[in-house]
């Protein structure tokens, strides 16, 4: 199970997603699970905004634990 989660920030996010998409093409599928924090919505939306996108949301572990430190 999970042990433990460490959220990048923001905008180390913005940077790393658009290096990782620049060399993907325009049709590439996105998949996003677990977002850990509210705060890193904005920086994922501008990176696949036009981009098919697939959601497949982690709100909460197996055991129960919390996943996602914000509003569903």
């Amino acid at each position: 199970g999970v042990m433990a989660i460490e959220p990048r920030a923001p905008d180390a996010l913005a940077f790393a997603l658009g290096r990782a998409l620049a060399a993907a093409p325009a049709e590439t599928a996105v998949k996003i699970g677990m977002l850990a924090t509210a705060r890193l919505v904005p920086p994922i939306a501008a990176a696949v905004a036009g981009r098919p996108v697939v959601f497949d949301p982690v709100l909460g572990a197996t055991q129960g634990g919390v996943l996602f430190d914000g509003a569903p």
